[in-house]
């Protein structure tokens, strides 16, 4: 099957992970993030608002906590 690499159809659809299609799906996740930011659409006090580039104390420590928990549950895994 063809299809046009650098698209949301071959990222998406056919799982295409050439160095374009990263690219692309890079610069389309960045883009979006930018726009909720930009409309105040951002999940404030969640590691996705953080994500998205939020900067405020509720996103920060809810970004905290994940990264902290992360780190336990490698810190285990690491120790069985």
């Amino acid at each position: 099957m063809s299809y046009t690499h650098g698209t949301y159809a071959a990222y998406g659809t056919h799982k295409c992970r050439c160095d374009q299609c990263r690219t692309y799906q890079r610069q389309r996740v960045a883009m979006s993030r930018r726009r909720r930011l930009a409309e105040g659409r951002v999940n404030h006090g969640t590691s996705s608002g953080y994500d998205d580039g939020c900067r405020c104390h509720k996103c920060r420590l809810a970004k905290s906590y994940v990264r902290s928990a992360d780190f336990e549950k490698a810190k285990r895994k690491r120790a069985a």
